[in-house]
């Protein structure tokens, strides 16, 4: 197994945040890439202001549960003040791991994740 934890972060102002983990591998006869959606879920951006986190001179906030919709991860929610919500994703066989944030919002809206392993 290969893990990786994903602690994603939105725009404090992000309408309905939403995350999309696609694993990409690469055909070896044809030498094509080939995407494999990995996990989607929706995230519950934290209510408290302290969850921001400033990156680059830009506000993003932390979640503190998410619902899977599609695929497989493990999910753990915050457990309380200082502590962000995040999932783990098994990667193992993908050559790259892409991550496509979306929202509801009609303007662009800043996003972010913070990227380990286990």
């Amino acid at each position: 197994m290969n893990y990786m934890k994903i602690t994603p972060r939105w725009d404090p102002n992000a309408t309905a945040p939403a995350l999309k983990v696609i694993g990409w591998s690469r055909c070896n006869d044809s030498g094509v890439w080939v995407a494999h959606a990995l996990t989607d879920i929706t995230a519950t951006l934290s209510s408290d202001s302290n969850a921001n986190v400033t990156i680059l001179g830009t506000a993003l906030r932390s979640c503190t549960t998410f619902v899977k919709n599609q695929g497989d991860c493990k999910i753990f929610s915050s457990t309380g003040l200082n502590s962000n919500a995040f999932i783990v994703v098994d990667t193992l066989g993908y050559d790259l791991i892409e991550l496509c944030f979306r929202v509801s919002n009609a303007a662009a809206m800043s996003c972010n994740a913070h990227i380990g392993d286990i």
